[in-house]
C-alpha cells in the first residue's frame, strides 16, 4: 500500500478559515483501516495536539523536517549553524522584518527582538519567548522574517546562503519568509520517512500547496497540487481546488479506485 505525505497549512487545513473538511479524519481512517501509511510534512515549528489526533500520522516532520517523528520518538534534527543565523541576520540591514528564531531546550522557545510587546503574551507563561540577543546560546532550528519587505529578504537569503531551505517570501505566503537547515528539505525528508517506513518512492503519494512543496512533489510518486499556484503547474499528475472541497473529491475517489491509482 501507498504512503501518502501531507502538508499541512493550505493542504490539509484550509488558510483562510483554519478548518479541514469535515470527513477528513473518516477519510484518513478508512486509509489507516487500509493499511495505507500516512505522513504529515510541514513547515511548522509545533503542532497542537489535535492535528496529531486527526491526522495520526505513521510519520512526521516538523519545520520541514528539521525534526522527523515515527511512533513519538524523534529519529533525526538538523539545526543552523551559529554562521548562518549570523549570516542571515546581518543581511538585514533597513529592511522592516520582525524577527523570530525557534530552538528546543527543555521546551520550545521563540527568540524575539520585541520580547516585551503584548503580542507574545501568550506564549510568556510557559517560559517560552526569550530575548533575540539569547539566540546564540541555542541550536536553532529555524529563523523567521516577518513583514512587507518579506520578498526581498528572500532573495538576500537566496543568494547568500544558496544551500539552505528558503521557503515563502512569494505567494501565498509573501509577508513572511523562513530559513531552514540545508537538510530540511521536503523531498529529502520524504525520501527519509518513506526508507523508515519501508515504502518505495514509487508508491509514496504527496500532496501540496506552495513553494515549500515544490521538490517533494517532484520527489514523489504522484503528486496533487492543491490549489493554483502557477510555479507548481505542470509538476503534478492531480490538482484540486482546495482543503474544504477538492481534497476530499480526490480522497473519495481514491478510496473508490480500490486504493490505486489511474495511471
Amino acid at each position: 500500500m501507498p504512503l501518502l505525505a501531507f502538508d499541512l497549512d493550505g493542504t490539509l487545513i484550509d488558510e483562510s478559515t483554519k478548518t479541514h473538511a469535515p470527513q477528513l479524519a473518516e477519510q484518513l481512517k478508512t486509509l489507516r483501516q487500509q493499511e495505507c501509511k500516512i505522513a504529515l510534512i510541514t513547515g511548522r515549528f509545533v503542532l497542537p495536539p489535535q492535528i496529531l489526533d486527526l491526522v495520526q500520522p505513521d510519520a512526521w516532520a516538523l519545520g520541514n523536517g528539521n525534526r522527523i517523528f515515527v511512533a513519538d520518538r524523534c529519529v533525526s534534527r538538523h539545526f543552523l549553524s551559529e554562521i548562518e543565523v549570523q549570516t542571515a541576520l546581518d543581511l538585514l540591514g533597513d529592511l522592516k522584518l520582525t524577527v523570530v528564531g525557534s530552538a528546543i531546550t527543555d521546551r520550545p522557545v521563540n527568540f524575539v527582538f520585541d520580547c516585551d510587546d503584548p503580542r507574545w503574551d501568550p506564549g510568556r507563561p510557559g517560559g517560552h519567548i526569550l530575548p533575540l540577543t539569547d539566540m546564540a546560546d541555542h541550536d536553532v532550528l529555524h529563523v523567521m522574517f516577518m513583514g512587507e519587505d518579506a520578498p526581498i529578504m528572500r532573495e538576500r537569503l537566496l543568494s547568500a546562503l544558496p544551500d539552505l531551505n528558503v521557503t515563502g517570501g512569494i505567494p501565498p505566503y509573501t509577508d513572511c519568509v523562513n530559513l531552514y537547515a540545508r537538510q530540511a528539505k521536503k523531498h529529502l525528508t520524504l525520501q527519509t520517512i518513506a526508507e523508515l517506513l519501508q515504502v518505495s518512492m514509487d508508491e509514496t503519494i504527496a500532496f501540496g500547496d506552495s513553494d515549500n512543496d515544490l521538490e517533494m512533489l517532484q520527489a514523489a510518486g504522484h503528486a496533487v497540487q492543491v490549489g493554483d499556484m502557477p510555479y507548481l503547474n505542470g509538476i503534478c499528475q492531480d490538482q484540486v481546488s482546495c482543503p474544504l472541497v477538492g481534497l476530499p473529491e480526490w480522497l473519495d475517489r481514491f478510496v473508490a479506485q480500490g486504493f490505486q491509482l489511474k495511471r
